[in-house]
């Protein structure tokens, strides 16, 4: 197997949070926080799933259109 083949590689295509229209931001002190704002978590203060906007997306994903 040469380098080319070796370092070709294919990469799957995901949708992500970041193109969800339940994602949502929020202003905290100096920074933004991105919420789920479909999914529920006691563990924030506004009762919102904390997010990565590189998360695969979840089944309630809804794409901006």
């Amino acid at each position: 197997m040469s380098q080319i083949e070796l370092f070709n590689i294919k990469h799957k295509e995901y949708k992500t949070c970041r193109t969800c229209i339940h994602r949502e931001r929020w202003r905290c002190g100096g920074s933004i926080i991105q919420y789920c704002g479909k999914r529920k978590s006691n563990r924030t203060f506004n009762n919102l799933k904390k997010i990565k906007v590189t998360d695969i997306a979840c089944e309630l994903y809804q794409d901006k259109q």
